[in-house]
C-alpha cells in the first residue's frame, strides 16, 4: 500500500515512492553504505585549533620588527605594546564596520549611530 504523499515530502521521497519496492530497497541499501563514508570527520583537530583567537596570540605572531615598533610606541605613550596593538586593531575594526555598514558606528567619535 502506498501512502499519500503530502506537499511537505521531499522530492527524493516522491521519486523513491514511484520506484518498485525491490529497487527502493536496493537504493536505500546503497545509501546506507555510502552514509558510512561520511561519518568520519573531514579533518583531524590539532592543538592549533584549540588556541583561542585573542589579541595576545595575534601580537605574539607578529614579526619581531613589528613587536619592537609597538614596544617603542608603548614606551613613548607610557603603556604596554599589547595595549597599543589592541587600540590599533579596534580602530581597524571600527573603520571596517563603518565602511561595510554605514550608519551603524562612527569610529572617530567611538559612538554607535542611530542605525544600530
Amino acid at each position: 500500500m502506498e501512502e499519500q504523499l503530502s506537499s511537505k515530502d521531499s522530492i527524493f521521497d516522491r521519486l523513491a515512492s514511484e520506484l518498485p519496492s525491490r529497487e527502493r530497497m536496493s537504493l536505500f541499501d546503497k545509501l546506507k553504505k555510502n552514509r558510512e563514508l561520511f561519518i568520519e570527520p573531514l579533518y583531524e583537530k590539532t592543538d592549533e585549533d584549540e588556541i583561542p583567537l585573542t589579541f595576545e596570540y595575534q601580537f605574539m605572531d607578529l614579526p619581531w620588527l613589528s613587536r619592537i615598533f609597538y614596544s617603542i610606541l608603548g614606551l613613548i605613550k607610557n603603556t604596554t605594546a599589547l595595549n597599543i596593538y589592541e587600540e590599533k586593531q579596534y580602530k581597524k575594526m571600527g573603520r571596517e564596520i563603518e565602511k561595510d555598514m554605514p550608519g551603524l558606528y562612527d569610529y572617530r567619535q567611538k559612538l554607535l549611530m542611530s542605525g544600530f
